[in-house]
């Protein structure tokens, strides 16, 4: 989980960017939680929203159907659009694997706020 990031204006998406190995018997999901300040409720109070599963990639294959990449670091994108505003957020990654030799790993997390 990553802290909370505070804006200084509102935003209505969220794009996250991330380097991970992703082992065959492995998987991830990336969730988000939203707030405003303004409204008096902590976002630690708000529930968390699960990205898509499928996420965009910058190329003409699914990150998620890669084969014989075990030890590659690919790059994951994620996003939502069109949300309610927001002028603080949070990331999450829960990871799950069939195998507790082979679990996903990550590095350059990126975050990006956006009206």
């Amino acid at each position: 989980m990553t802290i909370v990031y505070k804006l200084e204006d509102t935003a209505t998406s969220i794009r996250v960017l991330v380097d991970a190995i992703k082992p065959d018997t492995a998987d991830f999901d990336v969730w988000y939680r939203t707030s405003r300040t303004t409204t008096g409720t902590s976002i630690k109070e708000k529930t968390w929203t699960k990205f898509s599963r499928s996420p965009n990639v910058r190329s003409t294959y699914s990150n998620y159907d890669l084969i014989g990449t075990t030890y590659s670091f690919r790059e994951f994108e994620f996003n939502v659009f069109d949300i309610t505003d927001f002028d603080e957020y949070q990331i999450k990654i829960t990871m799950y694997s069939r195998r507790s030799s082979m679990i996903p790993m990550f590095k350059n997390l990126r975050t990006i706020a956006t009206v």
